[in-house]
């Protein structure tokens, strides 16, 4: 009897094992599908081959682009079995089936999710992954620009590049997904296209390369384009990692590019590997920056320093930023949110150094849990003394007022604890 229960009856989908922590997982999908679509299948049961894998950006993205483009083109479903539905970190990923921006998930956490991506809605999503990452966890000056900077640059030479000019009207499809480490400072992330590649990205311009290693080369120089670029997106990039002394790993087609820095004395060096069953086209660029490593943005890349959009917005003077809690701390009850909200505001305190006015008009009864974890974690993290240097509350309520003395009564210290180093 077959698995479908009635015997002499032909399966009508193919299980597909993946180990999402194999280099060639890829590629395998890719193989099983095309071999399941020759059979005349269009469904797919995907299972995990163990249980609970690691599940990272440079693996869940392009697997997620492989699936996504069958799905789109040629009308196949994928469906999870347990095995994946139990992998809950895996299977929240949406590697499956990648999520899509729209205007009711502006508010929500844009990290670990493959997000699918065009040039209607790449801003939004841009926006949506560096705001989580400001809530996520605390960031040494210049990361938080060198990321959002970074991820505009790579998101753009997808849109610009991925495909021929003979494509005509058709859309440029991208993925990204974007993951924090807490255990090792760490941001991850990667964006995927399965356009062209960088060797054919190169048709038409003034440049020859002949193979994919020498393109990807190519695209790491400064001012090195197409012709429809500035030549500086891959640079900008490999630039800000080796500041940060993180990771940048570039695989297209046959060529696959890394650069890591894993020792703080050794000088990194470049490594050129080929990829054993090469993807006719196709893009992965997969980097890490330190989120505990200030990164000088300005030397990085020659003097050019981004504006910060969001900074600027929050600016009311040379030397205040302010903060509104009820328009941007998710709640006012919980410590989980007042933890996103003070890692927001201790990371634009770390890039400006101004003071921050945190206005409490409108919002209502905040909880003494919210109180002690978003007022006094400030003061064990900045001491007394800074605290009241640093920071004002304004339009706080005579009930708040009352809960917040309550709150600090025991925590109020003077002596400043090690986040305040990343601030020096």
């Amino acid at each position: 009897m077959n698995p479908n229960g009635q015997e002499g009856q032909k399966r009508s989908y193919k299980i597909i094992t993946i180990d999402v922590a194999r280099k060639g997982a890829r590629q395998y999908v890719i193989k099983s599908v095309e071999d399941g679509i020759s059979s005349g299948l269009s469904t797919f049961k995907v299972r995990t081959q163990k249980a609970n894998p690691p599940a990272y950006p440079s693996m869940c993205v392009p697997l997620a682009g492989a699936l996504d483009q069958f799905a789109r083109e040629r009308g196949c479903t994928f469906l999870p079995t347990e095995s994946v539905k139990s992998s809950t970190y895996l299977f929240k990923t949406s590697f499956l089936n990648p999520k899509t921006y729209n205007n009711e998930l502006s508010h929500c956490d844009f990290l670990d999710k493959v997000w699918r991506f065009s040039s209607e809605d790449e801003f939004e999503i841009v926006s949506g992954i560096v705001r989580s990452i400001r809530g996520r966890m605390k960031l040494a000056p210049g990361v938080i620009e060198s990321i959002e900077l970074c991820l505009h640059e790579i998101m753009d030479n997808v849109l610009n590049h991925s495909l021929p000019e003979s494509a005509g009207n058709e859309t440029p499809i991208g993925y990204v997904m974007a993951q924090c480490h807490q255990e090792n400072k760490t941001i991850a992330i990667a964006v995927h296209d399965n356009g062209q590649g960088i060797l054919n990205s190169f048709n038409n311009s003034s440049y020859h390369p002949e193979t994919a290693k020498q393109a990807i080369e190519l695209a790491l120089t400064k001012n090195v384009t197409n012709g429809r670029g500035a030549g500086r997106g891959m640079w900008m990039l490999s630039s800000i990692v080796s500041s940060s002394r993180g990771m940048i790993e570039i695989s297209s087609e046959s060529a696959r590019y890394r650069l890591a820095h894993n020792d703080e004395g050794a000088e990194a060096k470049p490594v050129f590997s080929k990829i054993g069953s090469e993807i006719k086209g196709t893009t992965t660029v997969d980097f890490r920056l330190r989120a505990d490593r200030p990164i000088d943005i300005g030397n990085a890349l020659d003097g050019h320093i981004p504006v910060d959009l969001w900074l600027e917005d929050h600016e009311i003077d040379d030397q205040s930023i302010r903060f509104s809690v009820r328009e941007e701390s998710r709640g006012t009850g919980t410590r989980h949110a007042a933890k996103q909200f003070r890692n927001i505001v201790f990371n634009a305190i770390a890039q400006k150094g101004h003071r921050a006015i945190l206005d409490f008009e409108g919002t209502g009864i905040i909880s003494s849990s919210y109180a002690d974890e978003l007022l006094g974690k400030l003061i064990d993290d900045f001491g007394l003394v800074r605290f009241m240097e640093r920071f004002q509350l304004r339009n706080v309520s005579d009930t708040n007022a009352l809960i917040i003395d309550e709150a600090l009564g025991t925590r109020v210290r003077a002596t400043p604890t090690e986040p305040l180093a990343l601030l020096r």
